[in-house]
Formats: structure tokens, C-alpha cells, sequence
């Protein structure tokens, strides 16, 4: 189009100005341009990345094309490929499954891959781009986003909350009608307050008569330029193809009449007007084009013509005289409007023929999957097997690539080609683990369609496997067990492994049924496993760690937890067969702090977190990060539980929510213990009121949150009220776990507050019998400090002092903490003040050690009613720190670089640039070479 086009677009040019100056000023952002089609986005895109590149900006762009838009990741690799070199992308992702996922086709079967494989790889993608702007300012422009596919689409929404801190903007254009609309993910991106939109508007009639006086000479006849305008609307795409009709009518008959007729009320007319006066051959390399889409090869649109190199060279040069092609290669409309008229004239039947044929033609010349699936898409079903192992093949590339929505279109497309009933079989199990993990329900449908075509026996068993799975996961528990069960008699004998992974299966989800609890808990304990000599199958530990954890659930001993978790764990075999996203290790870390293996916790923590960094999983990170707050707490590093916990809730704007309840319920205990009551509360407002979380098991958690912030907000009868009624939550569920859901202690302290000291008795002698019972020393530890609040004198003195047995030749503990004070008060009310402050001294040190701020102002008061100077708590320095900047601090000062903490924590550069402007204040520190010896000092330990 005509650059005069852009006559009035200066404002337009003028945001997309203000939007790239911000990115030179690492404030980038994202505009969307929107209009009706043909109003000239694209020109505008293109001006813009003239004037970006003109000014040393990179400028990075792809196109959303119709065709490609199921080909995930389609659009990233367009605009990243050209731009950024094998090498490069080596050092920059890694060479590994994400790299190879995004720009080579695995070599190996992939398992299904959710929204948080494309987040992972999305967090490599930012990162990758992060290092490009690191050169210079950087310009992505993306048009026709309404055509893109949804794997690119989530990089932009994901970029577009992380922009602030980088030296790049994002110019977007979609199309403002219904045709491709770009999905939800488009709509999300369009909608967000942070995203700057630009209506582009139709020419006015000045710019719509410069254009036309160009085109036709400034002396023309009166009401031309308004016809012209008029008949237009104003639409820049429709006002050439306007004009290049004009200019062939015979001299003296232009006029507004004639205007109005020749008026182009669609673009398949204007197109087909100037086809028509072409011979038959250009019309077929142009459907053969339009059949292949933009960036089409000659030899391939030749071919599928049917013409030779020399018939379709001349048909070429013909079809760009006419306008409608491009003249270079790679292939391609001069509008994509031109292209999408071509395509919507040809037949159903037709169609098909031609988009099979381009298929075979793509993957004899070795074109990516998701290219010949694409055409495969259109073409239609003859039985063909080709056609079958093609798509299945795609499905499985776009499984490694996070694109479960498109894997289950293409596996759809291959069911409706005539197969024979093993191949329909595979097919049915390979869609239903794709709709397992998109959540749908037609999975179970699928599986239940595959039984009947397998033989009876293994095959059938192993799909009586992922049936019960799927079941369970729509919550349709009973069914679940019944189908497993139905799998485990069809077995006999054979396959053991796959029988171990059955019976653990059954068990798994007849726990969670009332009805079949009872019967669970009897399988369980009858499961045959592995003798201590013999390493346990993959199937084995998957196993061991669900006894672990529901052992732990139940109250189990402390050594039969750990030696089940143990032994699940194998030293980080679990870790190297399913990777910090499974399912397995959790239930290690549960089974490992209801056995108050604090420290062992810890280690398998670190771990997962090690492996989701070299990953690039922000999900896996949000999950370990939570898990490991537990042992940390518990530990009485508070502000390192704080920092942890903080980081799996943030990671709830990317999609987590596995744990959210949880992560918000130890944020709560961990803002409590530093004196953060309202931000606790903040806290516990994230979920308070989720209804879906209310019916799971996390609830109870939030509640015992709920009653402890009521405890420390000193309204005790109310905090009792949330405490029963977790109790009977956890009692009717089966779950008795004294050491991470101790309620009946919390709820004993409430009673105790409350006056009602009879009940608080009562329910801290059933808390230390369950606690006896697990032989868990931190559960005894605390009952036993609850029962010493309902006493007096010496009989309260010797129970605190009991309960400080339980901990002596243990790590450092938060209930060691409190032990000490409240057995520091106890002793000062005795008048015992020589003692109460020497154990008052231990627990301030130890409390402010950890950042258990609270306990350390209470140890403070107790300690000058003793008698003793105490100390006043400092205000600034390393305590007045917040724990994500003491996080920061501490690993700068370790040598990191904010780019690599970014990375490591999952946040942006921008994020660890301000903690650490907030720490150089807080420490009066002029820069990071001073942070080492400013955090050195302040830690009692150096």
C-alpha cells in the first residue's frame, strides 16, 4: 500500500513512539492496534518497524497465519529463528527437551504436557528475549495476532506482566470484527489494564481524496472523490482495490455512477474482476498458494498447479502485475484478505484435495509436523494410514510443546479416517490422556471405548489404569475404584509392576471415599512391598510414597513414616524418574515433617527447587517453594518460611494453584511469629471465601490459620469456633496428623484464653495421646506445653520442663522457642528470677535468630519483669528487613549477578533491583561489595 496511506496515522505513529522510548528506558510495555481488516494495521506495523530499526532498535516480527495457527509455538519460532542463531538458542535455553521442544522435533515420546510445561517454557522464552534486549532496545511486533497460535499468545501475556523491567516493547495488531478472534488467551491480553489499546479508524475524506487524485490526476469530475470515499467507507484496502479498477475505464467515464457499480462490495469481487482477466493457469498457482498460505515456496505452488517452472513463472509475474501476489519468494498475498477470498471459493471437495496433496508434498521435502498435520486438518478421511501416523505424530510434537488443545484437534482428525480396531485403540487412549489434562470429560468416554477393542487381560488392564485415573480426577471416586479393581482382577497374575501400580492406584482413590476408607486402610497395610535388600521399580516408589503419606495422615509411627519415605525418595531416584513437576515427592516431604524430619525435609526440598531452576519450571519452583516453607517454619526460620511461602503465592498470577490453601495457611502461621498480623490477614483474604476450596482438604488448614490470627487478634472464643470445626473436618476425613494440622493444641490454647480451661485439658491429654501414639517429638512437645497452660506453679513448670526433654539433642525448633519462654514466665511467677532469666536469654536468642519476631518481644517483657535489661528490638538494619529482601541480600552477597537471582527466585531483574535499593537504604550500605560483611555482622552465628 501507497505510503500516503499513512497521512493521518501520526497520532497512531505517535503512541508507537512513546511505547518504544519507554523500552529504551527499561519501562517497556505492549500496544494493541485493532481495526476493522484492510484499515491498514499492517502498513502501521510496518512504518513503526521501519522507524524502530532506523532509531538501533532490534526488531523482532512474525505474522499470525490461518493456516499455522494450530501449529504451537508456530509464531515464536517465526519471529525468533530468523534473528537468533542455533548457537544462541543453545546457550540461551539449553540443550535440552525445551529447546529441542521449540525449534527441532523430539526424538522420543513425550508424557502429556498442561499449562505448566508452556508456562516453563515460556519463563525460557522471556529469558531468552531478556538476553537479546540486553544488547539494546527491543521491538517485537506481531501481526495478525487474531491468527496466532495460543502457545505464542501465552509468551505475550506472560511477557506482558514482566515488560516493566526490560528494554522491550510489544506492538500487537488484531483485527477489531469476530474473524479470528485470537481465543481467550488474546481476550485476556486485550482486556488487561496494563495494555495500551489504538483504535485505528477509516481515511476521512481528505486523506481518501490525496489518495484517489494520485491514483486518478487532481482534475476529476465532481462527486468522484466523494463516491470513492463514500462507496469505501474510508477503508484503505478497499479504496486500491477500488482504484485499480478505476484507472481501466475508458476516458471520460468516470463518475460517481460508474463509482458506485464497480464499487468492490467484497473482496472476493475485486479479486475475481482482475483474476477473470488472467487465463486459467494463473488461477491455479494462485489457489495453490492461497492453499499453502503465506510464505510459500514456488517449487511447492508449482506442483500442486500441476506446472511446470516456466508456465508458473510467467503465471507469477502475471499475478503480481495484477496486484494480487507478491513478486519475491517466499510466496505470499498482498493482503491476507486476498488470500482468505481464494480459499472461501473453492469447494468443500476441492479444498480437501488440494490441502491432502500440499500435505504430501510438505512432508516429502521434510516440512515440520505441525505444517503437514495443518493441511491434513482440511483434507478429507479415505481410510488413509498415512494420513493417521502423520497426525498422531504432530499430536505427540505438540504434546512436548504444551499444546494439549491442539494434540487433541489432530487426534480427533485421525479418528475420523477408517482404521482398524488395534490402531483405533491407540488412537482412543493417546486423545484421552490429551483430555485428561485439558480437564474434559469425554476422556473417560474414550477409555471406556478403548477396553472394548483391546484384548482382554494386560492390554485391558493397563487401560482400566487410565480410566480409573481419569475418574478419580472428574471425582467420581467410587466408579474410580470399581474400574481399577476390575483392572487388577483382569491382571492375575502377570505384569507385577503394572499390578503394583493398579493396587497403588485403588488404594490412592479408595482413601479419599468415605465408604471405602475403611477398606483402604486394610489394603494398605496388606500391600506387598519391596524387601529393604531390593531397589524398589519406579512403580514401587510411587507407592511407598503414598503409604508415607497417609501414613502420616493417620497418625502412623514416626519410624514407619520415615523409613517409607525414605525409601520412596531412594536417595533422588524419585526426583530423576518423575522431575520436580510429579506427584510423588510431595508426599516425601509430608511423610518426612509429620516425622519431624526437619532437616531431611529440607535437603529433598533443595533438590526439587534445583531441578525446577534447571528446568525452567515456575510451577515446580511454586511447589517446592511452598513444601519447603513447612520444615522451615517448623525449624524456626521464620523469614525464610515468609520468603518461600511468598513465592509459591505470587506464582498463582501464572496459573499455580495446587496448594494455594496451604501456601496461604503457612503464611499465615509464618506472619503471625513475625508480628505481621495484617498481613496475615491480607493473606488469609486471598481464600477465605474461595468456595471451591472449601470442599477440599486444604480448608481445615485455613482454618487453623484463620483461628490462630484470632488468637494473636485476642479474640480466643471465636478462634475456638474455627478450630472445632477443622477438627471435625480432619476427624470425619480420618486424618489425624499431629504435626502439621496439630488443632487439637491450637484449639486447647484458644480454650485456655478463653477461660474454658477444662476443655483445654481435655483436648490437650487426646492431642499428646495422638502425638504418643506417632512418636513425633514436636506433637508431644506442644501438647505438652498445652497441658502446662491449664496448670499452676511448680506442676506447670515440671510439664514445660518435660516438654523441653522431648527436644534436647534436636536441631534448633520453633517449640523450643516457645517452650523456653513460657517456661521462663513460669518460672518468674514462682519467683524463680535468677532462672527465668537465663532460659528467657536462650529463647530471645534463638527467637530473633530466626525472625520469630513476636515470640522475641514476648521473651523481652518477660525478661524485665525478671529483672533483666533487655535489649530493645532493633528497627532497622538486617531485622528490618523483609524476608524476600534478606533472601536477595543474602544471595547477591554470595556472588550472584540480579540477573541470575531473577532467574533463580522466577521473578524479574526489575523486582531484585528493588529489594536490593530497599536493603542498601535499610543497612546504609552504598553498594553490593558492602552486603556480605553489613548481613556478616548482623547474624549471631558468624
Amino acid at each position: 500500500m501507497p505510503v500516503g496511506q499513512l497521512l493521518e496515522r501520526e497520532r497512531e505513529l505517535e503512541a508507537i513512539g512513546g511505547l518504544m522510548a519507554a523500552a529504551r528506558g527499561r519501562s517497556g510495555g505492549l500496544l494493541i492496534v485493532e481495526g476493522a481488516a484492510g484499515v491498514g494495521k499492517s502498513e502501521l506495523l510496518a512504518a513503526a518497524a521501519a522507524l524502530a530499526a532506523e532509531s538501533g532498535m532490534a526488531v523482532l516480527a512474525a505474522r499470525g497465519e490461518e493456516l499455522e495457527r494450530s501449529a504451537p509455538w508456530g509464531l515464536v519460532q517465526r519471529m525468533l529463528m530468523p534473528a537468533i542463531d542455533a548457537t544462541q538458542r543453545r546457550a540461551m535455553l539449553g540443550d535440552d527437551a525445551t529447546s529441542a521442544a521449540l525449534f527441532g522435533e523430539p526424538a522420543a515420546a513425550q508424557p502429556v504436557a498442561g499449562a505448566d510445561d508452556v508456562l516453563r517454557i515460556a519463563n525460557r522464552l522471556f529469558w531468552l528475549i531478556a538476553d537479546v534486549a540486553e544488547s539494546g532496545p527491543v521491538l517485537l511486533v506481531i501481526d495478525d495476532a487474531h491468527w496466532a497460535d495460543e502457545q505464542s499468545l501465552r509468551l505475550v501475556a506472560y511477557l506482558m506482566s514482566r515488560l516493566g523491567d526490560l528494554q522491550v516493547a510489544v506492538l500487537l495488531a488484531k483485527r477489531s470484527d469476530e474473524v479470528g478472534d485470537g481465543g481467550p488467551v488474546l481476550t485476556a491480553i486485550a482486556a488487561d489494564a496494563r495494555v495500551r489499546r489504538l483504535p485505528l479508524a477509516s481515511l476521512s475524506l481528505s486523506a481518501s481524496a490525496m489518495l484517489v487524485r494520485a491514483a486518478l490526476g487532481t482534475e476529476l469530475p465532481d462527486g468522484v472523490v466523494e463516491a470513492c470515499a463514500a462507496v469505501t467507507g474510508g477503508n484503505p484496502f478497499y479504496l486500491r482495490e477500488l482504484l485499480l479498477e478505476l484507472v481501466k475505464l475508458p476516458a471520460g467515464s468516470l463518475t460517481a455512477r460508474a463509482i458506485e457499480r464497480l464499487a468492490p462490495e467484497s473482496v472476493s469481487r475485486a479479486v475475481f474482476v482482475r483474476l477473470g482477466r488472467l487465463d486459467s493457469v494463473c488461477v491455479r498457482f494462485a489457489r495453490a498458494v492461497a492453499v499453502f498460505g503465506d510464505d510459500c515456496a514456488f517449487p511447492h505452488a508449482s506442483e500442486l498447479a500441476g506446472l511446470d517452472v516456466e508456465v508458473a513463472t510467467r503465471a507469477l509475474d502475471a499475478l503480481a502485475g495484477a496486484a494480487i501476489l507478491r513478486a519475491m519468494e517466499p510466496l505470499g498475498f498482498v493482503h491476507p484478505l486476498v488470500a482468505e477470498a481464494l480459499r472461501a471459493d473453492l469447494g468443500a471437495g476441492e479444498r480437501g484435495e488440494l490441502h491432502g496433496r500440499a500435505a504430501r508434498i510438505l512432508a516429502r521435502d521434510g516440512a515440520e509436523s505441525e505444517k503437514v498435520a495443518a493441511h491434513l486438518m482440511q483434507s478429507g478421511g479415505r481410510g488413509d494410514p498415512w494420513v493417521v501416523e502423520r497426525l498422531r505424530a504432530a499430536a505427540a510434537i505438540a504434546v512436548a510443546r504444551g499444546a494439549t488443545t491442539v494434540a487433541a484437534g489432530w487426534l480427533e482428525r485421525a479418528l475420523r479416517e477408517p482404521v482398524v480396531a488395534e490402531q483405533r485403540a491407540g488412537l482412543l487412549i493417546e486423545l484421552a490422556r490429551v483430555e485428561v489434562a485439558l480437564g474434559r470429560a469425554e476422556a473417560v468416554e474414550r477409555l471406556g471405548a478403548a477396553a472394548e477393542l483391546v484384548e482382554v487381560g494386560e492390554e485391558r488392564a493397563r487401560v482400566s489404569a487410565e480410566l480409573g485415573r481419569a475418574l478419580a480426577l472428574q471425582g467420581r471416586i467410587e466408579d474410580a475404584a470399581a474400574v481399577l479393581e476390575q483392572g487388577i482382577d483382569q491382571l492375575g497374575d502377570a505384569e507385577p509392576e503394572l499390578g503394583r501400580e493398579l493396587r497403588a492406584a485403588w488404594w490412592s482413590v479408595a482413601s479419599l471415599q468415605v465408604s471405602l476408607r475403611a477398606r483402604a486402610r486394610a489394603v494398605g497395610g496388606a500391600v506387598a512391598l519391596p524387601s529393604e535388600q531390593e531397589r524398589p521399580t519406579p512403580g514401587e516408589r510411587q507407592l511407598l510414597a503414598q503409604l508415607a503419606m497417609h501414613g502420616a495422615f493417620e497418625g502412623a509411627d514416626h519410624d514407619h513414616v520415615l523409613g517409607l519415605a525414605e525409601r520412596a525418595w531412594g536417595s533422588g531416584e524419585l526426583l530423576a524418574i518423575e522431575g520436580s513437576d510429579g506427584v510423588a515427592w510431595p508426599m516425601v516431604t509430608g511423610g518426612l515433617l509429620a516425622a519431624d524430619e526437619l532437616e531431611r525435609g529440607v535437603e529433598v526440598c533443595d533438590a526439587v527447587l534445583a531441578d525446577a531452576r534447571r528446568r525452567g519450571s515456575p510451577m515446580a519452583f511454586a511447589s517446592a517453594s511452598y513444601t519447603r516453607a513447612w520444615p522451615l517454619l517448623s525449624q524456626g526460620r521464620v523469614s525464610d518460611a515468609v520468603a518461600d511461602a511468598e513465592a509459591a503465592i505470587q506464582a498463582r498470577h501464572d496459573g499455580w494453584a495446587a496448594w494455594l490453601g496451604g501456601a496461604v495457611a503457612i503464611l499465615v502461621f509464618a506472619q503471625i511469629e513475625r508480628a505481621q498480623l495484617s498481613a496475615a490477614r491480607e493473606a488469609l483474604a486471598l481464600v477465605e471465601h474461595d468456595e471451591q476450596l472449601k470442599r477440599s482438604t486444604q480448608h481445615p488448614l485455613i482454618l487453623i490459620a484463620a483461628g490462630r490470627l484470632l488468637v494473636a487478634e485476642d479474640l480466643p472464643a471465636d478462634a475456638l469456633e474455627r478450630l472445632l470445626s477443622a477438627g471435625e473436618m480432619l476427624s470425619a476425613a480420618g486424618i489425624e496428623c499431629p504435626s502439621p494440622m496439630p488443632w487439637r493444641t491450637d484449639a486447647a490454647f484458644a480454650a485456655v484464653l478463653a477461660g474454658d480451661r477444662d476443655r483445654a485439658r481435655s483436648l490437650a491429654d487426646a492431642a499428646l495421646i495422638a502425638a504418643t501414639c506417632a512418636g513425633a517429638p514436636l506433637a508431644v512437645a506442644r501438647s505438652l506445653r498445652a497441658i502446662a497452660r491449664t496448670e499452676h506453679g511448680e506442676h506447670a513448670i515440671e510439664r514445660y520442663r518435660q516438654a523441653l526433654a522431648q527436644l534436647d539433642g534436636l536441631p534448633p525448633r520453633l517449640e523450643r522457642s516457645y517452650c523456653l519462654v513460657e517456661l521462663g514466665a513460669a518460672l518468674r511467677r514462682a519467683r524463680r528470677r535468677a532462672d527465668a532469666r537465663a532460659v528467657l536469654q536462650e529463647a530471645l536468642a534463638l527467637a530473633e535468630r530466626g525472625g520469630a519476631l513476636a515470640l522475641a518481644a514476648t521473651a523481652r517483657v518477660e525478661l524485665a519483669a525478671a529483672g533483666a535489661h533487655a535489649s530493645r528490638q532493633p528497627r532497622d538494619g538486617v531485622v528490618a528487613l523483609t524476608p524476600s529482601e534478606r533472601r536477595v541480600a543474602e544471595m547477591v552477597a554470595g556472588g550472584m549477578t540480579n540477573r541470575a537471582v531473577a532467574q533463580a527466585l522466577f521473578v524479574t531483574v526489575k523486582a531484585v533491583e528493588y529489594h536490593l535499593a530497599n536493603t542498601y537504604r535499610k543497612l546504609d550500605v552504598a553498594g553490593r561489595d558492602q552486603l556480605a560483611q553489613a548481613l556478616g555482622a548482623a547474624d549471631p552465628e558468624s
